[in-house]
């Protein structure tokens, strides 16, 4: 049988670092797309998911940018 790993809870202090980092990543994903490149790959990447919301497709391309 193969063991599962249990995720420890975070600390409210990790906690609060991690939703600072998200933030910051956010931010920098949608000032991104303030000039005609950003826009454009974005525009770009949504094409590619016609089958999905336009939330979703900006999950896709923040993945794309950052990942």
């Amino acid at each position: 049988m193969a063991a599962t790993a249990t995720r420890r809870r975070l600390t409210e202090v990790e906690r609060a670092a991690r939703v600072e980092a998200l933030t910051a990543e956010l931010a920098a994903a949608v000032q991104a797309l303030t000039d005609s490149a950003g826009w454009r790959s974005m525009l770009e990447v949504s094409a590619r998911f016609r089958r999905y919301s336009s939330g979703r497709s900006g999950l896709f391309e923040v993945r794309e940018c950052w990942g």
